[in-house]
């Protein structure tokens, strides 16, 4: 794909629980770089319902009208991508890269979430966080997993062996996804990794990783 074709596709990038926009900003530079238009949705991880983020993302989509989009979304980004698209079903939609998503749920979040502290620090983010999303769909796909086990989820649950330091690597399959991926990441360095932005630009053009 040469730049005159990919750039009439937009790309929107999420970032995950008590995020902002700043650390997509990696992600964007690279999505540029190859020639896509890039976008960063920036969301209220856990002061505002899952439903209204769903809606805004919704709103921010439906400006692509007679351009396709694809997502690029972290961790929670994620899951709320996928109940946008399974609940809006836009025809213009093209790909979804996942960068360490809980799709199929969080045992961190369940076992912060516990306790009172944890369980207001999560917010609205709570539920979906703790049952993931399922698919019923036919998207394209693709999940990128960390495997470095460093970060705080270890500290507050007990996750598997492979993991990358909040979320484990067998939260990220799901039998729907087109292609899985692990690296050697931690959750976190998923979103300033070199590999994971080459993995990335590489599903966004061909829907497969390299």
């Amino acid at each position: 794909m040469n730049k005159t074709e990919s750039s009439v596709q937009r790309v929107v990038l999420m970032p995950g629980l008590w995020t902002t926009g700043h650390f997509m900003t990696f992600l964007a530079r690279a999505v540029r770089k190859a020639g896509f238009e890039a976008s960063i949705f920036t969301y209220p991880s856990a002061r505002r319902s899952v439903e209204s983020n769903i809606e805004a993302l919704h709103r921010l989509t439906s400006t692509f009208a007679g351009q396709s989009f694809s997502i690029v979304a972290h961790s929670l980004g994620g899951l709320l991508a996928l109940r946008a698209l399974e609940q809006y079903q836009p025809s213009n939609f093209k790909r979804l890269v996942l960068l360490g998503t809980p799709v199929g749920g969080s045992e961190a979040a369940r076992s912060f979430g516990s306790f009172g502290l944890g369980r207001a620090m999560l917010g609205h983010s709570f539920e979906i966080l703790s049952s993931g999303v399922d698919v019923t769909s036919d998207f394209d796909i693709g999940q990128i997993a960390g495997s470095k086990q460093r970060g705080l989820g270890a500290w507050v649950a007990k996750l598997d062996k492979l993991n990358d330091g909040g979320v484990s690597v067998s939260e990220t399959q799901a039998p729907w996804l087109k292609h899985h991926l692990v690296l050697s990441e931690t959750h976190a360095g998923l979103l300033f990794s070199g590999k994971v932005a080459e993995q990335t630009v590489s599903y966004l053009k061909s829907g497969s990783f390299n």
